[in-house]
């Protein structure tokens, strides 16, 4: 089976992140890696997450930026971070991956 890698990019939505977290967590398939964006929140995500998720630093993973630079900027570093793991990408054998 595939590996697969997921990029969740957040800003202040302590209330939305355990919630999308969870639903990554639970997929037919789920990742292989998790890779968490935090763009410098202010709203206490950051302990939630700890509390109720077992951040490994390898599979799951929890990278806080110190200044908040935007969606984009955020999903492009999950991204840098996600090209260092053993998934695949590109090619025939990637297919889409609907989202329950």
């Amino acid at each position: 089976m595939d590996k697969i890698a997921c990029v969740i990019v957040t800003y202040n939505r302590k209330r939305l992140m355990v919630e999308a977290l969870n639903s990554v967590l639970t997929q037919e398939q789920a990742p292989e890696y998790v890779f968490v964006i935090d763009n410098a929140s202010t709203d206490g995500v950051a302990e939630l997450l700890h509390d109720r998720f077992a951040f490994d630093q390898q599979h799951l993973v929890y990278y806080r930026s110190p200044k908040n630079l935007g969606g984009s900027a955020g999903f492009a570093q999950g991204i840098k971070l996600a090209l260092r793991t053993d998934c695949n990408w590109g090619g025939p054998r990637i297919k889409s991956v609907q989202v329950k």
